[in-house]
């Protein structure tokens, strides 16, 4: 409340006077006028804007969900053990990568390489094929592989990983591939079946003689009916006869493998002599096991049978021996009532041959997030992806630090894997060895029938090296 002077002038109120005094007769007045004070309380609202100190809270937007990274590879001929193995790896990745997400597609050998060989030419390829084989060579060939050898020069944890299977997937002085676990091969005896035959069932056969004795006394007719329904000896059908024929026949020599290397490092056949022709010893390894088949002392179906037949058929009580790879030991494990053992593979005259089959990835020329998918490899190969490899599916790793900690566990299997893996050839990856392991399998299996003799068959598949290594490296 204010207080507010203002001044009313009283001229008006003296002349009203004046006038009534003059018509009454009296003397005339002088008008005065005079400003008179007069003090009045006015209320008075005014509005004033005034400055005051407040906490504000200011919210950015947040920026878009960034959509993560999609890998998406091939696994050819899944097991229900490898299946086990990757999904088990893949949960560990995503755990640890959720921006990172990896897809595996399950194809089998044949159906698989003719859906990424046209995806490729159609220029959307998958990243890569996670267990890629023989085929290797073939694909670097055809121009369709990524080279990675930066990617190995600038990897510390490299020199975990034998420096013979660097050189198996160097190529035109190119690393074609990253080996991520491997498995070697075996034999496999029931125990109670060799028991029940007479056999000690502690001592398996450590030579192909002793196997072919043991086996004539495995193979009988168990029901009486006069047809045979137990065998001696069992082999992976199809494709994979070439496998145990390979490190059967190749026993018989010292010195005779699939390929050898020339003086200029090339590869030659490696079974014949100066002349071309087979060696005495390897065509002897080739009729023992023809053999072991026309005799009898093979199951019928080998030839014929489903992939991964040979396994099935031990694991029944159908087979007492098999010549197998160590990853299905984790099969025989989970099978309650099968009493069996493993030892290396028996020696032939020459030595005793294995396979060392290490089990890589390929990545395709053009795939996105080559980055991304280098390490998801890496860390299926050393790096907790590993140890599930070994532990879930029974594949021996290919590092050795990890190698070396599995076999500290006192697993006796394992054991043997181990003392295999260190015999072990590597398998081939050169470029003409999946066309050569394609086109074998038909002479093997026409020389167990008996339409071509031992030596036909080996004559025949030393002109298919030199026919299909003829045309890769014309001029």
């Amino acid at each position: 409340m204010f207080q507010v002077k203002r001044f009313f002038p009283v001229l008006v109120a003296l002349a009203l006077l004046a006038t009534v005094a003059a018509q009454c007769g009296a003397p005339a007045t002088v008008i005065v006028t005079k400003e008179v004070e007069v003090v009045k309380e006015v209320v008075v609202t005014v509005q004033v804007e005034v400055e005051v100190e407040k906490e504000v809270i200011v919210t950015a937007t947040p920026e878009p969900a960034k959509e993560p990274v999609q890998l998406t590879f091939y696994l050819f001929g899944p097991t229900p053990e490898r299946r086990a193995a990757i999904d088990a790896a893949l949960a560990i990745w995503h755990a640890q990568h959720p921006d990172i997400q990896v897809e595996v597609i399950f194809e089998g050998w044949m159906d698989g390489r003719e859906k990424a060989l046209k995806e490729v030419a159609a220029g959307n390829p998958r990243n890569g094929v996670l267990n890629f084989g023989s085929w290797a060579g073939e694909f670097v060939q055809m121009g369709v592989l990524e080279p990675i050898d930066e990617y190995v020069a600038a990897w510390e944890d490299k020199d975990k990983i034998p420096d013979a299977f660097w050189e198996t997937l160097t190529m035109d002085g190119h690393i074609y591939g990253m080996p991520h676990y491997s498995t070697a091969t075996v034999m496999y005896w029931n125990k109670d079946m060799f028991e029940a035959a007479g056999l000690d069932p502690e001592k398996p056969p450590t030579t192909y003689d002793e196997l072919r004795e043991y086996a004539e006394k495995l193979t009988v007719d168990t029901d009486g009916d006069g047809a045979v329904d137990q065998w001696g000896v069992g082999i992976q059908p199809g494709w994979s006869v070439i496998q145990n024929f390979e490190w059967v026949a190749f026993s018989f020599c010292e010195d005779a493998y699939f390929f050898k290397l020339d003086a200029d490092g090339n590869h030659v056949v490696g079974f014949v002599d100066e002349d071309g022709k087979p060696l005495p010893c390897v065509v002897e390894g080739a009729q023992y096991f023809a053999d072991l088949y026309e005799d009898g002392l093979m199951p019928p179906d080998v030839l014929t049978g489903e992939w991964y037949g040979a396994r099935t058929a031990f694991a029944a009580g159908r087979v007492g021996v098999i010549l197998d790879f160590s990853l299905n030991n984790k099969f025989f494990s989970e099978q309650p009532d099968l009493n069996y053992g493993v030892a290396l593979l028996p020696a032939g005259p020459g030595k005793v041959y294995t396979w060392l089959s290490p089990y890589t990835t390929v990545f395709f020329k053009g795939a996105p997030n080559m980055d991304e998918a280098i390490e998801f490899v890496k860390f299926l190969g050393v790096g907790p992806g590993a140890k599930v490899n070994s532990t879930v599916a029974g594949f021996l790793p290919i590092d050795q630090d990890l190698l070396a900690e599995r076999a500290a566990e006192g697993d006796e299997a394992f054991a043997v894997f181990v003392e295999s893996f260190a015999i072990g050839t590597p398998q081939c990856y050169a470029p003409e060895c999946g066309p050569i392991y394609d086109s074998w399998p038909p002479v093997i299996q026409s020389m167990m029938l008996g339409e071509i003799t031992a030596e036909e068959a080996m004559q025949q598949m030393a002109d298919l090296i030199q026919a299909t290594m003829d045309e890769i490296y014309a001029e």
